[in-house]
């Protein structure tokens, strides 16, 4: 994998009614979008996440399928297996914050246990 990324970018997006929010995507967000989506160099990042905040609204709530309890206030659904969690930007509340990117059905539960006992 090409070098971590270490900063937040700022994108423009619009809500599902048409109104345009910025969106301070956070480096952990970025992080799991390059791994779990596309493996991008950093140069070229920012440009794949404008285009797709562009391109897809920002829906209220979450999908069905995202775990946990913790459920986002707003998501961006890229297709039906990709979504960016969004929340308020405690930063700046003018703005939503882009948390992480989840994926469902990327990984097997073979693939999920060997990375989490990697990581420990």
């Amino acid at each position: 994998m090409t070098s971590d990324i270490a900063r937040d970018i700022l994108v423009d997006g619009h809500l599902n009614s048409g109104q345009a929010v910025t969106v301070r995507v956070s480096a952990h967000a970025i992080q799991r979008y390059r791994e779990r989506v596309r493996e991008l160099p950093e140069d070229q990042i920012a440009d794949e996440l404008n285009r797709l905040f562009a391109l897809c609204p920002i829906k209220p709530g979450s999908p069905t399928w995202t775990p946990g309890t913790q459920r986002p206030l707003m998501h961006l659904a890229v297709g039906g297996t990709v979504m960016i969690a969004l929340d308020p930007d405690p930063l700046d509340q003018s703005r939503l914050l882009a948390r992480t990117t989840l994926c469902t059905g990327a990984f097997s539960r073979r693939t999920s246990r060997s990375r989490r006992r990697r990581t420990r």
